[in-house]
This record gives structure tokens, C-alpha cells and sequence, in this order.
């Protein structure tokens, strides 16, 4: 079956620059089922010169594949980053430039973020985090006395006192 593709830039979730003229094939594309990120390669050929410099890793580019030769059909699409590109000079063709682009999914972008630790909490139950004494007949003991902090003080009313229970 021959599939017609278009290829952009992306930036700030848009569409910023058309390469689909400078699109050449095959273009290849690897969609992994495992933990391996998926990885695509794509080539820009016939380039002006003035966009000899490489694409730097982790600039956007969305593949799109139709099925036919007009784009009416639905698209499939692949959102992918730039790993490394590789750009070849002609020396017979000073003005054009070919660009051999590497990309891998978007996803490996998170894989160099720091993160703050995230402790994460099951609710069981009505648990607050205002600490209790809990006498064991389940009364609270020392309830509605209030300590400059602002929480209730347990104050001991017998030597049967229990310890704080959640719950």
C-alpha cells in the first residue's frame, strides 16, 4: 500500500514549519511493545543551505501518514523528539543540505527531570492529621483544650489512657 506522509516542527504545541516537500523516503518508524522507547528516522533532503545547522535534540516532530494522495483521510500520527541529527554537505552542490534525523519518543524527555519526593497517602476511613489521645472506651480525652499551636493537648485523666489510634 503507498502511504503519503507529511512531517512538521513543532513548538508551543503547534505546527511551526512545514518539511513535508523536503521529506524523503523510506521513512522508518519503530513502534516497540516492550520497555524500549520507540525510535523513528527520517530524512530531509535537497535542503537550502542557510538550514545547515543541526536540529537540536529534543526539538518536536509530528509524522503524519494518510492513505491518500489528497490528505482527506484520517491521519495516523507519531509525535516524536530529535536524538541526534546528522547533516551532510554536497561538495559537488554547495547550496543544498541533507539532513539524516534520528527520533526517539517524547517520553525520554521525562527522564531527565529532577522531581520533588511525592509521598502519597490512602485515605482509610475520616483520618485527619489533628493527633489524638484516645482513651480506650474510644473518647476523646482532652478535647476542646486548646495549646498556643492551635491543636488539642491530651491531657491524662486516668492511667488507662491509650496511645493515638487512627481509625
Amino acid at each position: 500500500m503507498q502511504y503519503y506522509w507529511t512531517c512538521h516542527k513543532w513548538q508551543d504545541g503547534q505546527k511551526t514549519t512545514d518539511y513535508t516537500q523536503y521529506l524523503g523516503e523510506p521513512i522508518f518508524i519503530e513502534d516497540r511493545l516492550d520497555e524500549q522507547l520507540d525510535t523513528g528516522q527520517i530524512t530531509l533532503e535537497v535542503m537550502p543551505i542557510e538550514s545547515k545547522d543541526a536540529f537540536a535534540p529534543k526539538t518536536k516532530f509530528r509524522l503524519e501518514r494518510y492513505a491518500t494522495k489528497d490528505y482527506t483521510d484520517v491521519p495516523r500520527t507519531w509525535d516524536y523528539v530529535v536524538d541526534h541529527d546528522d547533516v551532510e554537505l554536497y561538495a559537488g552542490y554547495p547550496s543544498i543540505c541533507c539532513h539524516r534525523i534520528h527520533l526517539i519518543e517524547p517520553s525520554v524527555i521525562a527522564q531527565g527531570m529532577h522531581c520533588d519526593n511525592i509521598a502519597l497517602t490512602y485515605e482509610l476511613q475520616d483520618v485527619d492529621l489533628n493527633y489524638r489521645t484516645i482513651g480506650y472506651d474510644n473518647t476523646l480525652v482532652g478535647d476542646g483544650i486548646d495549646t498556643p499551636g492551635g491543636h488539642d493537648s491530651g491531657v491524662r485523666q486516668t492511667d488507662d489512657t491509650g496511645y493515638s489510634e487512627f481509625g
